[in-house]
């Protein structure tokens, strides 16, 4: 197992590949902060909602590991979610509560995700997993510093890039997972922000998060079938959450007679062509349908993978295009 991967234990310390701490938005700790009321800072229960964005793991598992002293220890219970075949990727995983002996007001966090095999992961602690069992690497991620999983904000967190690896080679490889990224120079990383919960009464809030480190700056449409068109968003950077407060353009009824053509269209900068997802579909990938999509409520449109129109390949997944709820 290579360095940027590391032992778990190890991993979880500050000093391997990816030590440091997230980049959390200008003001995050600050409830006065003048963003504070667009992404509904402190008025609801603090909430986690994690995306599987890396194109080359079809699924996941992680730990919460807790600061105790100098170091970082995983916290009690075994990998989530609970189910055996992981977190596939382009869907999402909701951590409430979050585990038993963390206190998020005073205490940095950060988490552990493991890759591979998830069936030898099976009955196994996240205590257990200091040395993760043949066929699963482990990659330790930025700090989360304390107090912000207690900020009463709905936070949403996307695992990008790539973790790499022996066979994770090709000459498309930067499409998929990046610039610079390389089997032996993964670009993995967590990017957060604050999702907006303030609902417009009448009206669908729509905010749109670039969660592919491929795409570098796209527009987001939703088109009907007959032919009506609204923008969500443009110019979306990866780790950009946009546009705030969120987009109130959209109400039911402008989703057209028949819902289920509707589509959402990506552009990415300089291309005529874009690419198109119908709604139903990336309301799937949230766990969601037509049904569940209404008025006075917000939602996240995530967008993860390979450069947008990249396919699925030799070890990598598809450019992809879900949408959550904001407020789960």
């Amino acid at each position: 197992m290579d360095a940027a991967h590391g032992d778990a234990a190890d991993g979880a310390a500050e000093n391997d590949a990816f030590g440091g701490d997230v980049a959390l938005p200008d003001g995050a700790d600050d409830p006065d902060a003048a963003w504070s009321d667009e992404a509904g800072a402190g008025d609801g229960p603090s909430r986690l909602t994690i995306v599987h964005g890396i194109p080359d793991a079809p699924a996941l598992r992680m730990c919460l590991h807790a600061r105790d002293g100098s170091a970082f220890v995983p916290l009690a219970g075994d990998p989530f979610p609970a189910q055996g075949e992981g977190l596939a990727f382009a869907r999402s995983h909701v951590l409430e509560p979050l585990p038993a002996g963390f206190d998020p007001e005073t205490q940095d966090a950060r988490l552990v995700v493991y890759t591979g095999d998830m069936a030898a992961l099976s009955g196994k602690s996240c205590a257990a997993l200091a040395t993760p069992p043949t066929g699963v690497s482990a990659l330790a991620l930025p700090v989360l510093p304390a107090g912000s999983l207690s900020s009463g904000r709905s936070w949403l967190a996307v695992l990008a890039g790539c973790v790499g690896g022996a066979g994770h080679e090709s000459s498309a490889e930067q499409y998929a997972c990046g610039t610079g990224y390389s089997a032996s120079a993964p670009t993995a990383r967590l990017m957060m922000a604050p999702m907006a919960r303030a609902p417009v009464q009448d009206r669908i809030g729509f905010q749109v998060f670039g969660g592919s480190l491929a795409s570098q700056s796209l527009l987001a449409r939703v088109f009907t079938a007959e032919q009506s068109t609204t923008e969500l968003a443009s110019s979306v950077i990866p780790g950009e959450l946009t546009p705030k407060p969120p987009n109130s353009q959209l109400a039911v009824e402008y989703l057209g007679a028949d819902p289920t053509q509707t589509r959402i269209d990506i552009y990415e900068q300089y291309q005529s062509t874009p690419v198109s997802t119908l709604l139903p579909d990336a309301l799937a990938h949230g766990g969601l349908t037509l049904a569940d999509l209404v008025e006075a409520r917000n939602y996240t449109l995530v967008m993860v993978g390979g450069k947008a129109g990249t396919g699925s390949g030799p070890w990598w997944q598809p450019f992809t295009v879900m949408v959550i709820r904001s407020d789960p």
